[in-house]
């Protein structure tokens, strides 16, 4: 009996004990599936909300009345590190206005030339940006009776700028009273001369074989025209420009024969008519306009 009871009270404490562990055990499955369903909810919840997936559904939330954080440790530093690439992100990508330069523009003209357009370049004198604008078409710069870039005569001042050009261009004739140019064609000589003592007295000349014809330019208004071939010699002096054609009617005021050479003065002046547009377009389109750039026309010769 004695042993029984002794038995009994030995195994009653150890009966105890077993049955506590037997008790935290259950109690520690029960919170391990309580866990594992709490996470399987939440991850329901995140497939059904992708949105709540990227931010805790925790943050912003109040902590629960026993001062206990509802959110796994971390998350809060989680969701800081978001926040700070979040900031960041905006701070690189936002614009930010360049100073822009308050211009202080210093303007330079550029004349034109003869062959050259002028302008005005504005430049500014802090950045160095500049802009062209008031362009001007090509033009000579005319000193008193010549172009200062290429040296043409004036054609403004025809009578004057021509013998100016052909002082410098011309070749020395008659012990250097002349001065000319020349142009030949089928053995004809034709030239233009000046007078270098009277810097005057342009003429329009065509020899040969003897045989002369001559228009001597008086003013841009006036001329007078001469011929001589055989012993046959006429004239004709203050003669409008303007009428200068092969069809005019020349009256001669000046007739002579001499030798044995039977021409009326009539005869005389239709020869010289018949003359004068072929000899025009040679002074002018061999001579004139290649070598001075100007035309008869800026002589008073308006039918050419």
């Amino acid at each position: 009996m004695i042993s029984l009871i002794l038995v009994v009270v030995i195994a009653t404490p150890i009966i105890s004990f077993a049955v506590k562990q037997v008790g935290k055990k259950n109690l520690a499955k029960s919170n391990v599936n309580l866990n594992a369903s709490s996470i399987s909810t939440e991850d329901t919840n995140r497939l059904s909300n992708p949105a709540s997936s990227q931010i805790p559904s925790s943050v912003g939330q109040n902590p629960s009345p026993t001062g206990e954080n509802p959110s796994p440790e971390g998350q809060n530093s989680s969701t800081e590190g978001q926040n700070s690439v979040s900031n960041t992100s905006n701070l690189t990508t936002s614009p930010v206005s360049p100073k822009e330069c308050v211009h202080n523009y210093v303007n330079n003209v550029v004349a034109p030339t003869c062959k050259s357009k002028g302008y005005t370049r504005h430049t500014c004198s802090k950045c160095g940006k500049s802009y062209i604008d008031s362009y001007v078409a090509p033009r000579h710069d005319y000193g008193k009776y010549l172009c200062e870039y290429c040296g043409l005569p004036d054609p403004s001042i025809a009578l004057s700028s021509l013998p100016a050009w052909l002082e410098k261009h011309g070749t020395l004739e008659g012990n250097g009273i002349y001065s000319g140019i020349h142009y030949t064609e089928n053995g004809g000589k034709y030239s233009i001369y000046y007078n270098t003592v009277s810097f005057k007295d342009i003429s329009f000349d065509y020899e040969n074989n003897g045989e002369i014809f001559r228009i001597l330019l008086v003013s841009t208004k006036l001329c007078s025209i001469a011929y001589y071939k055989n012993g046959i010699n006429g004239s004709m002096s203050n003669i409008n420009n303007s009428t200068v054609n092969s069809s005019m009617k020349l009256n001669l005021d000046h007739f002579e024969i001499t030798g044995n050479t039977n021409v009326t003065k009539e005869e005389c002046e239709a020869q010289m008519a018949s003359k004068i547009d072929g000899f025009i377009n040679i002074i002018q389109n061999k001579l004139l306009l290649p070598n001075t750039g100007l035309k008869l026309r800026d002589f008073g010769f308006t039918s050419y």
